[in-house]
Formats: structure tokens, sequence, C-alpha cells
């Protein structure tokens, strides 16, 4: 079980009614809860938060990419 929410682009054909473009997106799992940062899963002796943080701090890009999309 999830918590979900969805944006459907559709259009009308000859046809009937159909779908365009469909984007969904899960905002938490009901069965599974997220662990806590301080239990370093998947990253080791710090949470994936704090090695995020220090990276982020400690990063002076030369290049910044916005907007790398798909079409």
């Amino acid at each position: 079980m999830v918590n979900a929410s969805a944006v459907i682009n559709s259009v009308y054909t000859r046809e009937g009614w159909k779908i365009w473009t469909m984007h969904t997106s899960i905002e938490s799992l009901l069965q599974f809860p997220e662990l806590d940062p301080r239990d370093g899963h998947m990253t080791g002796a710090i949470s994936w938060e704090k090695q995020r943080a220090q990276d982020v701090d400690s990063v002076q890009p030369e290049v910044i990419i916005v907007g790398a999309g798909q079409k």
C-alpha cells in the first residue's frame, strides 16, 4: 500500500478519451516506513543526510546544469 498522486493529460479522439501523458509520484510506503537517518543505511558510519550536507559544503562546482529532463 502507498500514498500517491498523479497528473494525467488526456485528449479526446474519434475513438474516445486517450491518455496522452501520466505522471505519478509515490509519497509514502505505508507498510515500509523510512528508517531513521542515524542508522547509516547504505552509507556506512554516517547517515546519507549528513554525508550529503558534508558534500554540499565541500564542493565548488565550475559548471551547474539546470533542466536536464527528458522529452
